[in-house]
């Protein structure tokens, strides 16, 4: 199949797509952001995209930090990938231990506009907290938490899986304290949008040494819907075909990517060739 897949060099998945022909010239592209991946996907320079769900329904919808522009109504889903945890992170001495105790304090809130930034933003809009709130740091959480360490900053969002090598370094060298999304805020929070789901983050992933509430957000594997039913179908064939080389590639996948999970956890309208996928595999009626 002759299809654009951006996967940078030396990828395992890379490898996969390629070992198994469902892309036969591929373009590396070490995208730093999921909104760069949407971007692409936007710009028609790419045809499959992985993307954090939260920032995918923004633009599908245009709301969010696609508020004004053009909703994206090309985009479709294809599976559910792994979650990316939103963790808030904090040093003892700050006194913060909720996202209430925010108010007034400098938060690392990831560069603007980027996945981590739109979490950062979704969670304390949920909790009735603004910008005006706080003093917002518009930084990647790895610098943000360099600034924390230099007493320049109190609190860090960061979004991803676990655990985060750059949060467990912070939690042996800091008496770092992971603050709990829980209570009223994330009912609010999962109820406005569903994409969110109510999670933990489990007893000593960190120096914690009890289960933190928190939220996770799933990324998922996006196409454009221009792609041919029979095109996204061989894909979803060729991928579970050969999933052992996709969970070899890292932890994450191993535990989250698998046939059985479905596709309920998606937001974003399926392909119809996923759609039929997923009919054929009995998760669908």
């Amino acid at each position: 199949m002759e299809l654009e897949l951006r996967i940078p060099e030396g990828h395992t998945e890379r490898q996969f797509w390629e070992q198994n022909g469902i892309r036969r010239i591929l373009v590396a592209h070490a995208s730093p952001d999921c909104l760069n991946n949407i971007q692409l996907m936007l710009d028609q320079d790419a045809e499959i995209a992985i993307a954090m769900q939260d920032a995918v329904m923004q633009a599908y919808t245009a709301t969010g930090a696609y508020e004004g522009q053009e909703a994206a109504t090309g985009l479709r889903a294809l599976m559910r990938l792994w979650p990316n945890y939103v963790q808030l992170v904090t040093t003892a001495n700050t006194g913060i231990k909720s996202v209430e105790d925010l108010k007034g304090k400098r938060v690392g809130v990831g560069a603007p506009n980027s996945g981590v930034e739109i979490n950062a933003r979704m969670v304390l809009d949920a909790y009735g907290i603004t910008y005006d709130d706080i003093t917002p740091d518009y930084l990647a959480y790895g610098e943000a938490i360099d600034n924390m360490k230099n007493g320049q900053c109190d609190a860090v969002f960061v979004t991803s899986g676990l655990p985060n090598a750059t949060v467990m370094e912070l939690g042996t060298q800091y008496d770092m304290v992971v603050v709990p999304i829980d209570g009223a805020g994330r009912d609010k929070l999962v109820s406005d949008y569903p994409y969110y789901a109510k999670s933990v983050i489990p007893a000593n992933t960190y120096n914690n040494t009890e289960d933190v509430e928190g939220v996770f957000v799933y990324n998922i594997m996006l196409v454009r819907e221009d792609l041919s039913d029979a095109m996204v179908y061989d894909m979803l064939e060729g991928i579970f075909a050969n999933i052992s080389t996709i969970k070899a590639s890292h932890n994450a996948a191993d535990k989250n990517i698998d046939i059985t999970f479905g596709v309920d956890d998606i937001q974003l309208p399926l392909h119809p060739g996923a759609e039929a996928f997923w009919k054929d595999q009995g998760y669908i009626k």
